[in-house]
């Protein structure tokens, strides 16, 4: 799916739509207090091929499931606290 932003003519239909004559009116029942006071220090956008490229690297690192390991609901397994698995080390190596 591509991105397209939206045009002046876009956003003014939508606020149209809903009532409201600007994105500002839409904060208009907000307590002052919790409105930014300027605009966040965010690093500038990525290209969607830059996006693209970052994503495919990711995805490439994850394992597909026939290569995680698994234990088979027959596989022996033991849980013990690990106070006993203590006591048994120290009895085995004494």
């Amino acid at each position: 799916m591509r991105y397209h932003p939206l045009s002046e003519a876009d956003r003014s239909a939508m606020l149209a739509a809903i009532g409201v004559s600007s994105i500002e009116a839409l904060y208009a029942d907000a307590p002052p207090a919790t409105l930014l006071k300027a605009p966040l220090d965010l690093p500038n956008g990525k290209s969607e091929l830059d996006v693209e490229r970052f994503f495919a690297r990711l995805a490439a690192r994850n394992m597909p499931a026939s290569r995680a390991p698994f234990l088979s609901a027959t596989a022996p397994i033991s849980i013990t606290s690990p106070r006993a698995s203590i006591i048994s080390f120290n009895a085995r190596n004494s």
